[in-house]
């Protein structure tokens, strides 16, 4: 029963593959024996009459194509014959119990197979605290997938956000071993990643102490976006391995470019450090100057964090990620 909907399903029998909204998987042999086979076999797959092909589309129509084994008398030869099988009218046949079951144990094995991915991946990266430049690759590969979202055409950004997605997703791409001073770094600690459109549009909204100008100056938010070497981090030798201790890799190079509000952003090096406060003394002024009367009560907070006090709202944050994720927020 053939249509012109769109394919939500495509079970391709004699690969074992199929392909649900377009994402594809090929199922192991254990897989199949175990979890596939015991479907479509012997109602719908058997030694003499095997199932080749199942597409099911968005409207509920389908196509079914079989091959049946056939032995032709006269000239005493066999051979396997295409044919489409249409089971309308046969209460034993259940298309959509199919389907049902079929996609089910497809996203069984997506998240088998995933899981399997980044356990590999996260032991790669556990083998040392020493960057390599396989583990800098592998941070602008998720960076990329990260902000695959951006591209897509329901993504709301303004036109301004759109161009600065562009731009941050093209440098990554077009600068896969830049250091600080803008030539090819010589190892992978000097190989520098930019800050995300969000991070520089909250750094520019957030804005800065008295202070911290008083010492610093504008520290990049006066100048377009990855213009400011404040636009740039580096990685630190033990960030990936400390956060892939506690979460599935792609969520752990999702974090790193995320920004604590104003408290930083842990497992990483800024090319040029940017901070929100400054020391009466760092400023060059009287130590009891006091913030202006309307600064927000997060930066009045942060003005007088210590360092330990940072980390720790850092571990706050990340245990707190990890919960949602658990609860399956995320």
């Amino acid at each position: 029963m053939a249509t012109t909907s769109t394919a939500q399903m495509i079970f391709n029998a004699f690969d074992r593959i199929v392909s649900y909204q377009g994402v594809k998987k090929q199922f192991n042999d254990d897989y199949w024996n175990s979890e596939i086979d015991p479907i479509i076999t012997p109602l719908w797959n058997s030694a003499k009459d095997a199932l080749e092909l199942f597409v099911y589309h968005s409207d509920g129509t389908y196509l079914i194509q079989r091959s049946k084994y056939k032995r032709d008398h006269k000239t005493q030869t066999s051979k396997w014959s295409s044919y489409e099988f249409d089971p309308a009218g046969v209460a034993e046949y259940d298309v959509d119990a199919l389907f049902t079951s079929l996609r089910d144990k497809f996203f069984d094995y997506k998240d088998i197979t995933e899981a399997e991915y980044q356990k590999a991946v996260e032991r790669k990266i556990q083998e040392s605290n020493v960057l390599t430049w396989e583990k800098i690759n592998l941070v602008r590969v998720f960076l990329l997938k990260d902000s695959d979202w951006t591209q897509l055409p329901d993504n709301e950004l303004s036109t301004e956000l759109a161009a600065q997605w562009l731009a941050y997703r093209k440098w990554i791409r077009d600068n896969p071993k830049q250091n600080a001073q803008g030539s090819e770094a010589q190892t992978a600690n000097d190989v520098i990643f930019p800050i995300t459109p969000t991070e520089y549009n909250n750094r520019k909204t957030v804005g800065l102490s008295d202070n911290s100008i008083a010492a610093y100056g504008q520290q990049g938010n006066d100048e377009d976006y990855l213009a400011s070497t404040y636009h740039f981090w580096k990685l630190s030798s033990n960030s990936l391995s400390y956060f892939a201790q506690k979460m599935t890799t792609y969520l752990v190079l999702s974090t790193i470019t995320q920004v604590q509000s104003e408290f930083g952003t842990i497992g990483r090096i800024e090319v040029a450090q940017y901070r929100t406060r400054a020391t009466a003394k760092e400023a060059g002024i009287d130590r009891y100057t006091r913030l202006p009367a309307n600064a927000s009560a997060e930066l009045v907070e942060a003005t007088n964090l210590t360092d330990a006090e940072i980390e720790a709202k850092g571990e706050e944050w990340l245990e707190t990620l990890i919960a949602r994720i658990e609860r399956g927020e995320i």
